[in-house]
């Protein structure tokens, strides 16, 4: 799968930056360009542009209270079978420029797929996953790999 995403910090969004990471991030996003979003973080939230622009969601959901699916991520599978249309789900692009999965960082080349849904006064984003391929699997050890657009290789990048 892919449990976190860096993506290219611009200016024009540093106040919704703030608000969904906190100010450190925001702080840091500023010094090194980058933000780094995780699905275990303090709250999960990814970057997305749609036919209305960018904007960041919250990813997913962690919590029982909340009448979503409980996960940060949509199976194409399940997809594909109609499980997920009565929530009516908006294909979007996930604006990641690198890919985490196991403590492994990928390169990621034109963005990622993911679906936004809302319930209620609930929007809610989820990224969109396939089987790994055999390098996908090899390196980060898991059967899922995010969809990844016009991009037929993973490349490792180095820790940072």
């Amino acid at each position: 799968m892919c449990g976190g995403i860096r993506f290219a910090y611009d200016a024009a969004h540093d106040a919704a930056v703030t608000e969904f990471f906190g100010d450190e991030a925001g702080a840091h996003a500023r010094a090194s360009g980058m933000v780094t979003a995780t699905f275990w973080g303090r709250r999960p939230a990814l970057p997305v542009i749609d036919a209305a622009g960018w904007s960041i969601v919250d990813w997913g959901n962690r919590d029982a209270a909340i009448d979503l699916p409980r996960t940060g991520w949509i199976r194409s599978e399940s997809l594909a079978a109609g499980r997920w249309n009565h929530l009516a789900p908006r294909e979007v692009l996930i604006p990641a420029l690198a890919g985490v999965e196991k403590g492994v960082w990928f390169a990621i080349e034109h963005g990622i797929r993911g679906y936004v849904v809302r319930r209620r006064a609930i929007t809610r984003v989820y990224m969109l996953t396939y089987a790994a391929d055999a390098a996908f699997a090899r390196l980060t050890g898991h059967e899922r790999m995010p969809a990844l657009i016009d991009q037929p290789t993973i490349v490792p990048l180095a820790p940072r």
